[in-house]
């Protein structure tokens, strides 16, 4: 079964924790945040990181304007929706976790992407830190199919069928998979750096003629492969796991080069040498910078992309 979430929509919900030290043991506590004062905490919490970063004269003013209508309007992460949700049971709410969550964005002095310093687990990203958990076992009916984020299946997404959603449980090494089963296999403990990371998706390990099986790791590379989902280097040429592609070759994909950077053009992708540009520097492209990040011809702090800044107001 394929995940339909990509890892563009895990980092624009996760633009809405910040980020903290993956040390729990130095994870500082904050007072419970009721459900009613969530969304004006995490603006605060969130926003006063951004200026924290000097991100730009105005990033801060935008962040809060665009946080407040993410959070609160109606599909928001606690908007009318997920509020309806919580009312009937599909999901809790946790007001002392969502105190620790931000009292540990408060106390962060980081610039950088919370997908890279929150040490989450995959799980974890599901549930926001603990603040928000489904009530729906794996196999279950589900409505909230859009979001990924405190969603009201229990540590899983809410799949779309063409039935309406089906809960979608994750599955750890060893688990059982395979044909039918509401399962998506992953690591479950591994820290969560994007669903492009080969220690986060498994695969589905199923004997020819079988229809279950159990969860495994990503071939390496000469193993046979069904496709490229079932490589570590994710390209399955042949059907045999190949190594990824030095530079001048084709590509579809960053995940294929050596280099990590596949520059594609109207006619083709090509395989090219990736060299950053630092924080400050010129950019064209957040390709061309260390955080991926360019703004107004700048590269910046990671987590100064993490939010989406109004558009521009059209040219007269």
């Amino acid at each position: 079964m394929r995940l339909s979430l990509t890892a563009t929509s895990l980092l624009a919900a996760l633009a809405l924790v910040g980020c903290g030290d993956d040390d729990d043991s130095r994870t500082p506590s904050g007072p419970p945040v009721a459900s009613d004062d969530f969304c004006a905490e995490f603006v605060d919490a969130f926003c006063d990181r951004i200026a924290a970063c000097n991100c730009s004269p105005t990033a801060d003013a935008e962040c809060r304007a665009d946080l407040a209508d993410t959070c609160g309007r109606a599909d928001g992460i606690l908007g009318s929706e997920a509020r309806a949700r919580i009312d009937a049971g599909k999901v809790t709410y946790d007001a002392a976790a969502a105190g620790a969550l931000f009292a540990r964005v408060r106390a962060s002095t980081s610039c950088e992407n919370p997908l890279l310093t929150l040490g989450w687990t995959f799980p974890d990203v599901l549930m926001f830190g603990g603040v928000f958990r489904g009530t729906a076992a794996p196999g279950a009916a589900c409505t909230d199919t859009r979001s990924p984020i405190g969603g009201e299946c229990a540590n899983g997404i809410c799949q779309e069928t063409m039935g309406g959603g089906i809960c979608i449980g994750l599955a750890g090494r060893g688990a059982a998979c395979g044909m039918g089963m509401p399962f998506l296999c992953a690591d479950t403990s591994a820290p969560f750096m994007g669903l492009d990371d080969p220690d986060i998706l498994l695969r589905c390990n199923v004997a020819t003629g079988a229809t279950t099986g159990t969860c495994a790791d990503l071939l390496a590379n000469g193993a046979t492969c069904e496709g490229s989902r079932d490589c570590a280097s994710t390209i399955c040429d042949g059907m045999v796991c190949s190594p990824q592609r030095a530079d001048g070759a084709d590509c579809f994909d960053d995940s294929e080069c050596v280099s990590g950077f596949c520059e594609v053009t109207p006619d083709r992708g090509t395989c090219r040498p990736r060299t950053l540009a630092p924080v400050g520097a010129a950019c064209t492209d957040s390709n061309a910078c260390e955080s991926d990040e360019c703004r107004d011809g700048i590269c910046v702090a990671g987590i100064c992309g993490l939010y989406d800044p109004p558009d521009p107001p059209p040219a007269t």
